[in-house]
């Protein structure tokens, strides 16, 4: 059976043999269902037919066109478009810069992604302020890079979310001693626990002003595999360890003890 990205090349190689005009919406339309099945060479070529024909592509037009390059880890040909964006006078917004993200998130583009992550933060435009997906798919590049300085880059990324108001903000439910980890994904869930053990020992640690405050830390995780990566992050990442008990009525929540949080903390003194 002929599929779908298929029958939209058909059409547009029929309407030429035909002599029928092919316009910006038929070839968006089939630049986008080529991007969905991630044929990504498809796409690029149709962005051509189009400036061929003396039709400008439009943003819609080369967004979808990155994102099949990023369904097919192709980061080269993603950030050729991205600039072809520019050159044709076109202000790229969140959607192509999330996508030219997804592209180097797919191919494995740890330093380009964190590029992409600054030059959003640092644009005066407010338009281009990243947000939860940019976040999710930077710090999930990051993360799966090896060595310290992408941790790093991890840390400084989240903590910049969180300055943003992109994640665990002030007017959310979630408190000092009670957060939601449970809607995160795992390499952002990871970045928070760390970000916010941070936060506590500053806070309550030798000279954080607030050293009697110290209470039971409560991580809601829901009751299914995030809970059990989030107790291995405790466990295995955190020195000392943090070991944490499942209420028996709150299966997804994973609670940390005041004795257990206070060694923690001066566990950080002794470094």
């Amino acid at each position: 059976a002929e599929l779908l990205w298929e029958k939209a090349l058909d059409l547009i190689k029929c309407m030429e043999k035909e002599g029928v005009r092919r316009d910006s919406f038929t070839f968006s339309s089939a630049i986008s269902t080529c991007g969905a099945a991630g044929q990504w060479q498809e796409a690029v070529d149709l962005i051509k037919a189009m400036k061929g024909d003396g039709i400008k592509p439009n943003k819609f037009a080369y967004t979808s066109a990155i994102s099949a390059c990023a369904n097919s880890k192709q980061w080269e040909p993603a950030y050729q478009l991205f600039n072809d964006v520019k050159k044709d006078g076109i202000q790229p917004d969140i959607v192509a810069y999330n996508a030219l993200i997804g592209a180097g998130m797919t191919a494995e583009k740890p330093k380009e992604v964190f590029d992409l992550w600054q030059h959003m933060c640092q644009s005066h435009d407010a338009k281009l302020s990243p947000d939860i997906v940019t976040l999710t798919e930077v710090i999930a590049t990051l993360d799966n890079a090896a060595g310290k300085v992408n941790r790093e880059r991890v840390d400084e990324v989240f903590s910049e979310a969180v300055a943003r108001g992109l994640i665990m903000r002030q007017d959310s439910l979630d408190t000092s001693w009670e957060v939601d980890l449970s809607r995160m994904s795992f390499p952002v869930a990871r970045a928070a626990v760390r970000h916010l053990f941070r936060q506590i020992v500053e806070k309550h640690g030798e000279g954080g002003g607030d050293e009697e405050g110290v209470k039971d830390l409560s991580l809601l995780t829901g009751a299914s595999k995030m809970r059990e990566y989030v107790r291995g992050v405790l466990r295995d990442e955190l020195k000392p360890a943090v070991y944490c008990v499942v209420p028996e009525m709150a299966q997804g929540t994973l609670v940390a003890k005041e004795k257990v949080m206070r060694k923690y903390i001066e566990g950080q003194g002794q470094q």
